[in-house]
């Protein structure tokens, strides 16, 4: 099992806006490669004033699987 982990860092002002956006759009598209088995996103707690941080976590089967996805 390979996790493919993206961080993410928001700006405060718009990061209510870009999880729905995430949540919403984005990770379903990604999804619908038929590549990743599940998705999982997290606010990493941090004491980052520039901003929210976040980790975005792709399951995939194998590192074959995923180096077909970044092709």
């Amino acid at each position: 099992m390979i996790i493919y982990n993206v961080t993410c860092n928001v700006e405060h002002s718009v990061s209510e806006d870009w999880q729905k956006w995430m949540k919403e759009i984005h990770i379903p598209e990604v999804m619908k490669c038929g590549i990743f088995i599940s998705a999982n996103m997290n606010k990493v707690l941090s004491r980052n004033d520039d901003g929210d941080t976040f980790a975005i976590q792709y399951k995939c089967n194998s590192m074959k699987d995923l180096h077909q996805y970044e092709i």
